[in-house]
């Protein structure tokens, strides 16, 4: 990826970074991941991907108990760097990649079994690299809110 360079050796080893390189590996392939230097190597918790720069985070699970069933749901801390888009490591196969715009600066909570605008990030890059319209074809830049017009204009 980076060639032989054994600081970009130790960076792959990163466990956070390691699963982001796979999770776009997985879902994006068409798109570089970068590493961002740091004074004493590379940052583990911020790449570049497409040109674009995103953070890397790890949430953390609580267990929340309901009436009719156990649910885990996961506290999202926010962020306040330059990064344009937040990667939120949920589990070793799950993750979010939200707009910074869309993260509140407080943090979230993020629970599966409940709507939250949140979920349209699950495990897809789709916020970073756009969103295809079956309507037309035709591939599109998408942040939280040329996409949510994108995606009115094919509703109607």
């Amino acid at each position: 990826m980076w060639g032989g360079d054994d600081k970009a050796g130790r960076l792959l080893r990163d466990a956070l970074f390691a699963a982001f390189v796979r999770d776009v590996r997985r879902d994006a392939g068409r798109l570089r991941v970068e590493p961002v230097a740091a004074s004493s190597g590379y940052r583990t918790r911020l790449a570049r991907l497409g040109g674009r720069l995103v953070a890397l985070r790890d949430a953390r699970a609580t267990a929340r108990r309901s009436l009719l069933a156990a649910s885990i749901s996961y506290r999202i801390v926010g962020y306040r760097g330059r990064a344009e888009y937040v990667h939120v490591r949920l589990t070793d196969a799950d993750y979010l990649c939200v707009p910074v715009v869309e993260l509140p600066l407080h943090g979230a909570r993020f629970v599966e079994s409940d709507p939250s605008r949140l979920r349209t990030f699950k495990n897809v890059f789709d916020a970073l690299i756009g969103v295809s319209s079956t309507a037309t074809g035709r591939l599109g830049r998408c942040d939280s809110r040329a996409g949510e017009a994108a995606r009115a204009g094919e509703a109607g």
